[in-house]
């Protein structure tokens, strides 16, 4: 795939209206319609370049669906639209409060870990699931307040402090799902 193709709004490859609030039959169709168009099966007599263009033209329906569908890609891919892109390398938490219970709850694996104890660890693993649930709902909330104030740039200060917490929930998540299947 061409890196202009790669770079795309999602959005605008799968000719959605932006918003956080996507409706999963909305993006669905969109991927049908899309597939329907772009995929190389369907154009054989469109010549070497002609299925090229398809191809990276396909992969970019793909890449934009599965950033889409995901609502940390999509908060992504809004703030980006709108001039105020997530820094890199900030997928830290800055709150002091979620820093403290994070490290609570991570001590509390680490604990079960060490004991062998796999019911502490799948509860921790519940909370975990909990707080990260909690967290993108209150990421939803502040998008849709955003969005019904135009999108503007320069109030995305906050989605970016609750975008880097739910991506803190996840990836400690995805280490202890890890964790749990090493042991």
């Amino acid at each position: 795939m061409t890196a202009a193709v790669a770079d795309e709004d999602p959005f605008r490859v799968l000719g959605l209206q932006p918003s956080y609030a996507l409706a999963p039959e909305a993006l669905r169709s969109a991927l049908l319609r899309e597939s329907l168009r772009w995929h190389p099966d369907r154009l054989p007599a469109a010549g070497a370049q002609g299925r090229q263009e398809a191809e990276d033209r396909m992969a970019a329906v793909n890449q934009a669906h599965a950033q889409l569908a995901d609502p940390i890609g999509r908060a992504e891919a809004l703030l980006a639209r709108a001039g105020a892109p997530m820094p890199r390398g900030t997928d830290h938490v800055s709150c002091p409060g979620a820093l403290l219970a994070m490290m609570e709850l991570k001590e509390e694996i680490a604990d079960g870990r060490a004991a062998g104890d796999a019911a502490r660890m799948a509860a921790a693993a519940r909370n975990l699931a909990e707080q990260e649930r909690r967290s993108l709902g209150e990421l939803a909330a502040a998008f849709a307040a955003w969005e019904a104030a135009g999108a503007p740039p320069d109030k995305a200060r906050e989605l970016h402090a609750r975008l880097a917490e739910a991506t803190y929930l996840r990836r400690t998540a995805q280490d202890l799902a890890r964790g749990v299947a090493a042991a």
